[in-house]
């Protein structure tokens, strides 16, 4: 948190400055409705993907994803608000306002489809790729020296999910998972995926 209001005073301080020098007006950048907005729309869109026992770290990279989905769609729908009014329909605005839906349209797909559970694992799948996990898998591996997010990620790999798949369960990136696996591999003392999976249907 001390951190957090660190980072937040020094940005502002920089921002406030930066205006000053440039004598712009501070009440046209800084509007008190539009912050709550967006603070409560990426608040509502987190809460929206939030799954129990979800790691602080994933949660903040949600809020991060989300505030910037916030922003777009705020912006967004001020701009058509304005446009339905009547206002600014025989000038530049106008024609920005309807060249910009497509990119509305693909942020809202895109925030829909994030959180999808993965197709993969409805699909048929070969019995030597996917396997079901007996019941005491997590407690295995916690013995076994492995961390939470490493549990979270090996329960994933033996339930077939790529590393991209992963990333998007957890908001976390690629090379994340690549690393967290490449950890748990080591600690199990197995080379990759296959010898994973036969670790872990091992009496």
């Amino acid at each position: 948190m001390i951190y957090f209001a660190t980072k937040l005073t020094t940005f502002l301080l920089y921002i406030v400055a930066l205006l000053i020098l440039v004598k712009f007006k501070l009440s046209i950048l800084f509007d008190l409705p539009l912050v709550a907005m967006v603070i409560f729309g990426t608040i509502l869109l987190t809460m929206s993907t939030y799954r129990r026992a979800q790691e602080k770290a994933s949660i903040l990279n949600a809020a991060r994803w989300n505030a910037q989905i916030t922003g777009y769609l705020t912006t967004f729908i001020l701009m058509f608000a304005r446009l339905s009014s009547g206002e600014g329909t025989d000038n530049l605005m106008y024609d920005v306002a309807l060249n910009c839906r497509p990119l509305l349209y693909a942020l809202m797909i895109q925030f829909l489809l994030k959180d999808m559970p993965s197709l993969k694992a409805n699909s048929i799948s070969s019995p030597s790729t996917a396997i079901k996990p007996p019941p005491d898998i997590k407690t295995r591996l916690l013995e076994s020296g492995l961390t939470d997010r490493e549990c979270a990620i090996g329960k994933m790999i033996l339930d077939d999910l790529t590393n991209k798949e992963i990333a998007d369960r957890l908001s976390i990136s690629e090379s994340t998972v690549k690393k967290h696996s490449t950890n748990l591999y080591k600690k199990l003392e197995v080379s990759n995926r296959n010898q994973f999976k036969r670790w872990a249907i091992r009496s």
